[in-house]
């Protein structure tokens, strides 16, 4: 019999302690989903036409440093604040949100929005529950976050508690899995 590699006690218990503890910060809900290197075209197609899709509102282009709010309800007081409600559509400056319900402080251009979001910019999707965003420093917060980027041919996904957007298409996630795979 050829053992190839052996087990000691202490290593076994260190590799589940810290088996589990890394697992403890990965929510059932945050997977990959399925990656492979060396999927069919079929598969990989199949996959992306699963991804979620940005909704545009059809509207031509605003010019910069306009806001767009698109929705089935809008109410709230001009120059001050917003709460939109129903297959919500933010634009502006090429970024787009689309969410359940939305509020926008109009003073300080910030979007809170959830009960799941989509947001795009710059070739990078981003879905979640919720997201607090600054549409001035393109900057904000996100919970239980997908990102999706695509940049000079090249691809990352990540699944993560929390994604913090800092600016310029830099991200800090929390309790992350990422890989360059095509998804398939």
């Amino acid at each position: 019999m050829v053992r190839l590699f052996s087990l000691k006690p202490l290593a076994l218990a260190l590799s589940v302690a810290f088996g589990t503890i890394g697992t403890a910060y990965a929510a059932d809900e945050l997977s990959l989903g399925d990656t492979c290197l060396k999927c069919s075209p079929e598969k990989i197609q199949q996959a992306a036409a699963s991804e979620p899709k940005i909704v545009r509102s059809g509207e031509p282009d605003l010019p910069t440093d306009y806001t767009r709010v698109t929705a089935d309800s809008v109410d709230g007081e001009s120059q001050v604040s917003a709460h939109a409600q129903g297959d919500v559509i933010i634009e502006r400056n090429g970024q787009v949100l689309n969410s359940q319900w939305a509020d926008y402080d109009q003073a300080t251009n910030t979007v809170t929005a959830g009960d799941n979001f989509t947001f795009y910019k710059d070739g990078s999707t981003v879905t979640g529950k919720k997201i607090v965003y600054d549409l001035d420093k393109q900057t904000g917060d996100t919970s239980n976050a997908h990102v999706v980027s695509e940049k000079n041919g090249k691809r990352m996904q990540s699944v993560s508690e929390k994604a913090e957007m800092q600016g310029k298409g830099r991200y800090k996630l929390i309790h992350t899995k990422f890989n360059t795979c095509e998804p398939g």
